[in-house]
């Protein structure tokens, strides 16, 4: 008999688990957008333009004015309308998008051309231009080199025109837009005042610095605070200048400042500059004697923790008053350093025995006092003597 042998081979097929994308990630809403003109008329073929972090998508209106736009769920959504006949000068935003219906409104198309003159008529280049449509900002661009400039398509409608230039006041009107339309506006050139007050506000009450150089740049270098650490100048209107504020032996404060049309006060505040201070209890010193020293900053404020030496050998740190207390041997002159957080300093005092001090001042003393051998300063035995003749000779004559 013939057997037969039947094997069995298991075949297991791994398949890899793909991750399903997330609620978050994958749920979508959908935006039901309606496009109307000023007279309520709903708006066909217009193209809308859905934006949000991370993607966007573009849908047309029908002939009812509506488009459907999928976007992502509580996603912040910009839409932007365009079409041949109208425009919308700012995006439509959704803050969190859900399945919500929109209606979006749209203005004919229209344009302005503003030309910009000074006092004289001549044109100004690089004026600017803005329009303000109910508070908000349209354009805001500068005229070119025929002081012209031609703003983009706008909604037609009422806008506030603002023109300036560096140097220049501003001039407003009012200006209706309803097609293409030209402006011309002129503006005065001017200067204003502006007060610099510097102090120092290391103290409780910030102190007033004065003589501090007020540099400003392309303008002057040469304002020197006063007393009161003011000082004042005149600028062109409108413009931004750099300015800084430098003293000897202080930190230099320089920033960008705005000056508008009005008088305006600028305040500066300067530091001194970083400084270690030594000052020694005397400074000449006995040999094997104390001397003590006191560390201060640059507003004789005390230091601790500053170590101290004295000709190159440490002999300690200071204390919370910033003093330290040492010894000084040897004659001559010795050298204190300090140092802390990477300043340095050095106080150089001198050295004498005790003894030979006292030496040479009994020396001196003997130099410069005359004996009196009973007489009082200046008489000596040779005075006397004479003395004793000159009363001979006065007894003789009389006899």
């Amino acid at each position: 008999m013939r057997r037969t042998t039947v094997v069995c081979v298991a075949v297991v097929v791994a398949v890899a688990a793909v991750p399903m994308p997330t609620a978050a990630q994958s749920e979508q809403v959908t935006l039901t957008v309606t496009v109307a003109n000023q007279a309520d008329e709903r708006v066909g073929g217009a193209t809308i333009r859905a934006s949000w972090d991370g993607g966007n998508t573009t849908e047309t209106t029908r002939s009812n004015g509506q488009a459907l736009i999928d976007v992502p769920r509580g996603a912040e959504v910009e839409l932007d309308v365009t079409s041949d006949q109208y425009v919308r000068n700012q995006p439509y935003v959704i803050e969190s998008a859900e399945g919500q219906r929109v209606e979006i409104g749209v203005a004919q198309k229209g344009s302005a051309t503003v030309t910009v003159f000074d006092t004289d008529g001549d044109r100004l280049s690089n004026a600017v231009v803005r329009l303000w449509q109910s508070g908000t900002p349209v354009v805001n661009a500068r005229t070119d080199e025929n002081g012209m400039l031609e703003t983009p398509t706008v909604e037609q409608g009422e806008y506030r025109l603002v023109v300036f230039r560096e140097g220049y006041f501003r001039n407003r009107t009012d200006l209706q837009v309803d097609g293409d339309v030209s402006e011309s506006m002129q503006i005065e050139s001017g200067s204003v005042s502006v007060t610099f007050d510097v102090t120092d506000d290391r103290f409780d009450s910030p102190r007033p610095v004065q003589d501090a150089r007020i540099s400003i740049e392309g303008i002057t270098s040469g304002l020197s605070t006063l007393q009161n650490g003011e000082t004042s100048t005149t600028v062109p209107v409108n413009d931004n200048y750099d300015v800084t504020v430098t003293k000897e032996n202080y930190t230099e404060a320089s920033r960008t400042v705005r000056v508008d049309e009005q008088p305006k006060t600028v305040n500066f505040s300067i530091n001194r500059a970083p400084e270690l201070n030594i000052t020694p209890s005397a400074d000449r010193v006995v040999t094997g004697e104390p001397v003590s020293v006191r560390i201060t900053n640059e507003y004789g404020n005390p230091i601790s923790d500053v170590s101290v030496t004295l000709d190159g050998n440490t002999v300690g740190e200071t204390d919370g008053e910033g003093r330290l207390t040492f010894t000084v041997e040897g004659e001559g002159e010795h050298t204190i350093a300090a140092s802390h957080e990477g300043m340095s300093t050095e106080y150089t005092i001198q050295g004498f025995s005790g003894t030979t001090a006292t030496a040479t001042e009994t020396s001196t003393a003997a130099e410069t006092t005359e004996p009196s051998n009973g007489f009082g300063p200046g008489f000596g035995l040779p005075a006397l003597l004479a003395a004793v003749l000159a009363l001979a000779l006065i007894a003789r004559r009389r006899d």
